[in-house]
């Protein structure tokens, strides 16, 4: 599944590399195509992490009957990581929504300082929140508890242990970005990307599998009931102003899409 997912993100990055140079009819063919790819890639990759996390978190488990699982469950996974990227979204858009406002209000040189600050503040709160929230998928899997509850359980495990579980996933960034860069140099092509994809992936949920079970089992305070309907409301904030900044996004991508076939 992780090899079929990376060849069609190859093949997607090849339509878009090439289709500028063939022609305007061939170009928005191309692109048209593109997309549909790009459907599919994210549903196939989808599939495949909830598969791994299958996987991985049952030794029992066999990788076709982990593809078996994962498709019952797939739709509400879906409806679970969607969620997550529009609390992300939503906490970046905070700061990244007036920054933009004030850039297209204002004049002069302050609109470069308010975009700088503005980026800068976006991607603190970016971190910030999905790494309160970067246990979500595994408590769907191991806990079968799914959409915001699963959220909501990802800030109890976490709080009290930011700093360390944040400098840890950053640890392992650094090592995805230094086997990235080891063999780009070595398969300096869509190969070496192929090759990227299938060995990160599974690395990267194997880490954070453990790291998951590590918060688990030291956190500090699992009643996280007392607090839920407060955190809660502010999760559902951060969701909604993600729909908001989403719908924007869609449209502008939608517009300059649009712009190729004019």
């Amino acid at each position: 599944m992780i090899i079929v997912t990376a060849i069609i993100a190859v093949i997607v990055g090849l339509f878009f590399v090439l289709g500028p140079s063939l022609g305007k009819p061939t170009t928005e063919f191309i692109v048209v195509i593109s997309i549909v790819l790009g459907i599919l890639f994210l549903y196939l990759s989808f599939w495949s992490q909830v598969s791994l996390i299958y996987y991985i978190s049952n030794n029992e488990m066999s990788m076709v009957n982990s593809w078996k699982e994962s498709k019952k469950s797939f739709k509400d996974y879906l409806w679970t990581v969607g969620l997550v990227s529009l609390v992300v979204c939503g906490g970046a858009s905070l700061f990244l929504i007036p920054s933009i406002s004030l850039i297209f209000l204002l004049n002069g040189p302050y609109i470069f300082v308010i975009g700088i600050a503005g980026g800068i503040l976006a991607s603190v709160a970016m971190i910030i929140v999905s790494t309160y929230i970067i246990f979500t998928p595994f408590i769907f899997v191991v806990e079968k508890v799914g959409g915001m509850n699963a959220l909501l359980r990802s800030y109890a495990y976490v709080k009290g242990r930011f700093a360390s579980i944040f400098l840890r996933i950053l640890a392992m960034s650094i090592i995805g970005v230094g086997i990235e860069i080891v063999i780009s140099s070595i398969l300096n092509n869509k190969i070496g990307d192929l090759l990227i994809f299938i060995v990160v992936t599974p690395l990267f949920l194997s880490y954070f599998y453990c790291l998951y079970l590590s918060a688990k089992s030291s956190a500090k305070d699992n009643s996280y009931d007392e607090r839920k309907r407060k955190l809660f409301r502010w999760l559902a904030i951060f969701a909604v102003i993600g729909v908001i900044a989403l719908c924007f996004m869609t449209a502008y991508m939608f517009y300059n899409f649009m712009k190729i076939f004019i």
